[in-house]
Parts: structure tokens; sequence; C-alpha cells
């Protein structure tokens, strides 16, 4: 049996079964666009579901709102992040949600959990570091058996004895990690002389996180000559978008500010991107300046070193 009550809610659903613009933003997720303005957050980050294959409209609208930014898309998937002022968010919002494509819009957010505490080493019975015993650090000559990592009681040692030629060759891997020096000796070539970190991508966003190592990639200019920020470039011939990488933004990371390690946080470069091959890289000339620059973070390129 089949009540009054179901016939209306089952009535309320679109023949094709998707959302109205007003319900493609849950209650939920209104709600926390409430929040975020009373707490006058600067940003507000959110994440679109689309169509298969029908991103393209609602992330051209949305890299077109002032400030705003697009952080990631998968046409495949129908997935689109992006990022925009919090005071243009309702207007964005509402644009997005008419779109036929659009299925639904969810507001980033973070779920804080309890920081586990742990008691001090020597409260849990653990001997003090006067009584432990130390190793010396590991070096070229270290052997495969060693104190700091479980490769022998593993068996790995001795398989790969066995099998010399099953050490990973042919096999490409992705690690999660940050602080990586791809300039050190034992991440520059594999067993068998190939190059052995061969991609590597940026997990931070450019707006939310404020990771000043992107750069703005609006400003277009034409080699082999061009003037930009006062001051006149040479390139190769072609199109690009141009900006310029300090090096000081990387203060507060692993580099200390100094990026190529010459002793001061003062250099820059410039740096241009093709994006018809979709490649970066530093322009012949470099420069010292102190001035800073303004754009839109419409596209983002960050420099690789």
């Amino acid at each position: 049996m089949v009540s009054a009550a179901d016939d209306a809610s089952t009535a309320a659903v679109p023949a094709d079964g998707l959302k109205s613009a007003v319900d493609k933003l849950g209650s939920d997720d209104a709600g926390l666009l409430a929040e975020a303005k009373a707490e006058q957050a600067r940003n507000i980050t959110m994440m679109i579901a689309t169509a298969p294959g029908r991103i393209e409209q609602v992330a051209d609208q949305l890299d077109a709102v002032k400030g705003g930014s697009v952080g990631r898309t998968y046409d495949r998937l129908g997935y689109v992040r992006a990022t925009v002022p919090t005071g243009r968010a309702d207007a964005a919002i509402a644009a997005a949600a008419k779109l036929s494509s659009v299925r639904a819009i969810d507001l980033d957010r973070t779920i804080r959990l309890d920081d586990p505490v742990q008691p001090p080493i020597a409260a849990r019975g653990t001997p003090s570091s006067s009584t432990a015993k130390t190793y010396a650090a590991p070096d070229k000559n270290t052997p495969a058996k060693n104190p700091y990592n479980p490769a022998f009681e593993t068996g790995a040692v001795d398989f790969v004895k066995e099998n010399p030629k099953a050490d990973g060759r042919g096999i490409t891997i992705g690690v999660l990690d940050t602080g990586v020096d791809l300039a050190h000796p034992a991440l520059r070539k594999t067993t068998t002389g190939e190059r052995k970190i061969v991609d590597w991508v940026t997990a931070t966003d450019p707006v939310i996180d404020r990771d000043g190592t992107w750069r703005p990639m609006t400003t277009s200019v034409s080699g082999p000559a061009f003037t930009y920020d006062g001051r006149n470039w040479k390139a190769p011939a072609g199109s690009y978008q141009v900006n310029v990488f300090r090096e000081s933004v990387t203060s507060g990371t692993e580099s200390e500010g100094d990026v190529n390690r010459d002793g001061d946080t003062t250099d820059a470069w410039g740096v241009l991107y093709d994006a018809a091959a979709g490649t970066a890289g530093p322009p012949p000339m470099r420069r010292r300046t102190a001035s800073p620059l303004h754009g839109s973070f419409s596209r983002q390129h960050r420099p690789r070193f």
C-alpha cells in the first residue's frame, strides 16, 4: 500500500532523477556556507558533481569568478573542485546550480579528530636513552642487514640475492611524501642507470593553502624579447604566460627561503609557461627583485627546480 505522503514525495523528484537547482546544495552545506559568512572566512571550497564528460561549462563559469580558482577537474568522472571568495559564493553556487549538467554541490569541510596523546616513553617502562644501544648513522657502506629498516627480517635481502633482477626495475610506483631532495645521489638513477624520479606533482592549493610557490600565469608575452614587471627579458621565440618566482616564499619550508643554496633569500627567476606544450621553465635571464606582483589566480603553475 502506498500512502498519500509517499505519493507527494515521489512527485517532487523530477522524472530524470536530477535534483532541482534549489536542492543541489543540501541543507548541511548551506549551513556550512552560513558559518563561513559568520566567521568572515576569506574563501570557501566546493566540490561539484556533473554529468560525466560535461565539466567544461561549470569549470569555465567558476574560473571567471573574480578571485576564484578551479583547482581540480576530472571530466571522465564529472568532478570539479573550485575555491571562490565567500562574498561571491551565493552567486557562484546559484549560477552553477542552474546548469543542467550539474548534479550536486558540496562544500569542503574539516572533520577534526581528537589528538591521541601518548604518555612519555619513560612512563611506559621503556629503557631510557642513556641505557639504549646506539648505532652509527647509515652511509654508502651500510650493509643490507642493518638496524634502520626491516628488509632483512622480511626476507627481502635474501630474495634479492636469489633474484638479482627483482629489484623493482620496469615498475613505476607513486609515493606521497614531502621534503624529497631531487638532487640527492640516491634518488638520481635506478640500478639499470635510468632516471629514478620520473615525475612529481604538488598537492597544495594556491588559494586554500596560500602556497606562494604557485605562480598566477595570466600575463601573455611573446619571444624572443619582451618587457615584464619593469624589466627587459629574452626568451625563445613563441607565445607564453609569464610570472616571477621569488625564493623567499619558501622561507617556511625545507628550503628555508634559499632555493639555490647560495646563502641568501633574495633571488628571483622569471617563469615561462607554454600552454600549447604544457611546459614551463625559467627564461635565460635571472634577476633580483623585491617588488610585489598582483594578479588573478585563475590559472596557476608551480615552477620546478
